[in-house]
């Protein structure tokens, strides 16, 4: 995504909507409760598409290292898109960047994607002031006069430099400079100019870094939605006059509130559908709004603002109001953000809309804020609606309408799903009759409800098709998902690959080529066991099993061992990887030994303070918790299973705890790292354990397997082999051009077309990427227009996308594409002879194995 091009947009169609007709009907006397309403779909009309960052969370905390609730695994359930967190120098002036790193690392691990917010402070916050980092990522020197704009500036564009690069390759990254300045939250500037001076002088050092176009760059981030203050409204209208060039995304926070003014009659009904409420959402459809996203629009526009530039709520507060009687907690919370929701899907220009806040639960923060979790850390209503944006909508928005504001619908659907949303934003039941049009082959619906006793993570069978009668009960969403008949073939599933044992050992005998290192405990096989570590404070061990040093690189592995650790009071150990002999063990402590070695690959840490499984990367962080991580349970002095796996071709390493001798036992964590695993095991590389002290740990088995997938070895299948080719109608065996390879070529005769093909099925070994290259003897008489069909481990290339001309190619190895194909003989490259004008040859293909694209 390049700055000021936002997300590709089809079409683009904006519903309008009289703000005082929807007044007129909520305040009608008339039973519409008990008339039947319309609700039209046209599955045909194309809104928008849903930007990558639409749909998210604010979370200030490490989340993934909390028991209960179980965050990180609710992220990646509720599929969460972007999540708004701090970054470096946090606003109390604290953080570091390798915790900053692994935050990162930690949400790009559970599928979401970050949004900055970089902090502003006032130029006598020494301590902030002095945390601010120049563009190489040092420290300014004592005395330097630089203002804090400036050094801001200096920071931002060596954080945006830091992840746009390996192993984080953010090459499009949100930022919001500063939180609410308008109040006292984290820093309040003393005028807009004060603000301004710092967005512009981030948006200037940006440009001259070279990394603008990697930026969308968001502000003001005001306090309160547009329209409802004059002083905030003035703020906004200064910084859309000064900034409008420089900005990607407007944004700012809203609260729920019902205000005196509006009734004294405080009800969740009565909060959803207040009049502020419904200036916020509703008010997007309203041509020259005066407040709300309506009436920031017009004031976007009016001050001359691109229209590429979008808008974006990064905090909905929905909390407790003035007298006390809070909804928080309550299906109101849900509600109302599957409202913002729908009216950010029908918005071409709404970029972020993020809820605030994932990491935290009732207790202490029920002033304000839409929290995700009760106060006895169940999942809460708001939970459920995020759930119901990120699992039970598509990736594209399509037409619907309603004959009555009480029934809110979206429709969006994507290449497996139809999906039709009903919010009755209502006390009463209504029924409608739903008609879509234009839909794509579909299959009966299945219901989800969100309800004050019902949650969307369970499905009811119905038999609707495409035009069918519902009646929706007070204050709840209902999802219809109709399965498409013609969504795509799934992908081929990956049968074991071919493997090869490096090691299996009961340590009934010290294994060929075991080497220990030791500081303060010597690791022994004693009793059918490997002991890693002791008791005593301070030590640290290592042993590394150099007999089975890799001779050939490797793409997958897998390890598998039982284990046993005697005592809470220690602090773990780590199975690694290493390119070469580590020779040592690093420091006891928080490193656990691995962290200090040479040559470390990645790890996978088994830690008992606190008690977590986690995946590191090569990090010389002793105190990171690692990129994924899974906290569990205290497992004192039981039978413990782990398994291992890593693949080169997907960049993961993926390590799953069980309880019990086997991987039968029950799944106690389960933890997938994708950031800055090695495309290849190369020649050399060697396994190991290390530990820290305190408990005593026992090692009882280890399996250590590879596949034959070797980056660089290379099949070819020519025409002429015994088997793994298919010839399917008439071809001729031919020698003239004589630049074939093998003993000879086919050719079609320059007949029979669309009836003819040849299909090249070879058997592999492993499972990886490769390159596909087929071959055949130029001639100024052969086709121009081949097409090639490819069959790989993710589908089979559709008709037309792969065609080759065989009038050039000077007789040699021709490139088509590159796939990943598993092991065996079930990828295939077919060569055909429909459409085309003058001869088809059918020679050779080649496939060669190279690491991940």
């Amino acid at each position: 995504m390049k700055i000021k091009n936002p997300p590709q947009e089809h079409s683009r169609r904006t519903l309008r909507r009289s703000l005082s007709v929807l007044a007129v009907l909520f305040a009608t006397c008339a039973p519409l409760s008990a008339q039947t309403q319309t609700i039209t779909v046209n599955a045909n009309s194309h809104i928008r598409d849903i930007p990558a960052g639409l749909g998210g969370v604010v979370a200030l905390t490490t989340f993934w290292n909390s028991l209960s609730p179980n965050y990180r695994d609710d992220m990646i359930n509720a599929r969460i898109g972007a999540v708004r967190i701090p970054g470096y120098p946090t606003t109390g002036a604290g953080g570091s960047i390798e915790e900053l790193d692994m935050r990162v690392a930690q949400i790009l691990n559970v599928g979401g994607r970050p949004v900055f917010i970089q902090y502003i402070k006032a130029e006598t916050n020494t301590a902030f002031k002095n945390k601010l980092l120049r563009t190489d990522g040092t420290l300014y020197p004592a005395g330097d006069t630089t203002p804090i704009a400036q050094r801001v500036a200096t920071n931002l564009a060596f954080l945006v430099n830091r992840y746009k690069s390996a192993p984080f390759n953010l090459t499009t990254q949100y930022w919001e400079i500063g939180n609410e300045p308008d109040i006292t939250v984290d820093y309040k500037v003393s005028t807009p100019q004060e603000y301004i001076g710092f967005f512009s002088a981030a948006h200037n050092q940006l440009v001259a870094s070279g990394v603008r176009g990697n930026v969308l760059l968001a502000g003001p981030v005001i306090s309160f939605e547009y329209g409802y203050d004059t002083g905030r409204d003035t703020f906004m209208r200064d910084f859309l006059d000064a900034c409008g060039d420089q900005v990607d995304i407007v944004t700012r926070h809203v609260y729920a509130t019902i205000y005196n003014w509006e009734t004294t009659v405080y009800t969740p009904y009565v909060l959803l559908n207040s009049s502020l409420e419904t200036l916020h959402f509703d008010s997007s459809f309203v041509a020259g709004g005066h407040r709300g996203e309506g009436g920031l629009l017009k004031t976007m526009n009016d001050h001359g603002v691109p229209s590429s530039v979008g808008t974006g709520v990064t905090e909905m507060n929905v909390g407790i109001n003035g007298d006390g009687n809070g909804f928080s907690y309550s299906i109101t919370q849900g509600l109302w953000f599957l409202l913002s929701h729908h009216y950010a899907l029908q918005n071409p220009r709404s970029l972020l809309t993020n809820a605030f806040m994932f990491d935290r639960v009732q207790d202490g923060y029920q002033d304000g804020h839409l929290a995700f979790y009760t106060n006895t850390k169940a999942r809460s209503f708001a939970y459920w609606a995020l759930y119901m944006h990120g699992v039970l909508t598509g990736n594209e928005v399509v037409a619907a309408t309603s004959n009555t504001p009480r029934l809110v619908v979206t429709a969006t659907k994507d290449d497996a799903y139809l999906y039709v949303q009903v919010i009755n934003r209502d006390t009463n039941s209504y029924t409608a009759n739903v008609t879509i049009n234009n839909a794509p082959p579909v299959t009966a619906a299945t219901r989800f409800n969100l309800s004050a006793t019902a949650t969307p993570d369970t499905g009811i069978a119905t038999t609707h098709g495409t035009s069918f009668t519902e009646t929706f009960a007070p204050m709840t969403a209902s999802v219809f998902r109709f399965p498409r008949t013609d969504a795509p073939v799934p992908p081929i599933a990956t049968p074991p690959a071919t493997i090869s044992t490096v090691l299996n050992t009961s340590f009934d005998t010290v294994p060929t080529g075991m080497l220990t290192y030791a500081n303060g405990f010597t690791p022994v096989i004693s009793g059918g066991r490997l002991q890693l570590t002791g008791t005593t404070a301070n030590q640290s061990s290592a042993v590394v099993f150099k007999g089975q040093a890799m001779g050939v690189a490797r793409s997958r592995f897998q390890a598998r061992f039982g284990f046993k650790v005697v005592g809470t009071t220690g602090q773990g150990f780590v199975f690694g990887a290493y390119s070469a002999n580590p020779l040592a063990v690093g420091p006891a402590g928080p490193g656990l030994g691995y962290v200090g070695q040479n040559n470390r690959l990645w790890g996978v840490k088994f830690d008992n303070s606190p008690n977590q499984l986690s995946v590191i990367s090569n990090v010389t962080n002793a105190a990171a918790d690692g990129w994924a991580t899974k906290t569990h349970a205290e497992l004192d002095n039981v039978d413990l299973f782990a398994v291992i796996d890593y693949d080169g071709s997907e960049g993961t390493v993926r390590a799953r705890l069980h309880q019990g001798t086997d991987a039968t036992g029950t799944l106690i964590a389960d933890v997938t790292n994708r950031i800055g695993n090695p495309s290849a095991l190369p020649v050399g590389t060697v396994f190991g354990f290390t530990g820290g002290s305190g408990q005593t740990t026992h090692i009882e088995s280890l399996a250590i397997t590879m596949d034959y997938f070797t980056p660089g070895a290379e099949m070819i299948i020519d025409n002429t082999a015994t088997s793994g080719v298919t010839v399917t109608g008439a071809w001729d065996p031919v020698t003239t051009p004589a630049t074939y390879h093998g003993t000879n070529f086919l050719t079609d005769g320059n007949t029979g077309k669309g009836t003819k093909s040849v299909r090249f099925k070879p058997t592999l070994q492993g499972f990886g990427w490769r390159d596909v290259y087929i071959r055949w003897p130029q001639s100024g008489s052969f086709a121009t227009n081949v097409p090639i069909t490819v069959v790989h481990a993710d589908g089979t290339t559709a008709p037309g996308e792969i065609t080759v001309d065989q009038t050039t190619g000077a007789s040699d190895w021709v490139k088509i594409g590159t796939w990943r194909f598993v092991n065996g003989s079930v990828g295939s490259v077919q060569i055909n002879t429909t459409g085309t004008t003058g001869t088809v040859a059918a020679d050779a293909v080649r496939f060669v194995n190279v690491a991940a694209p």
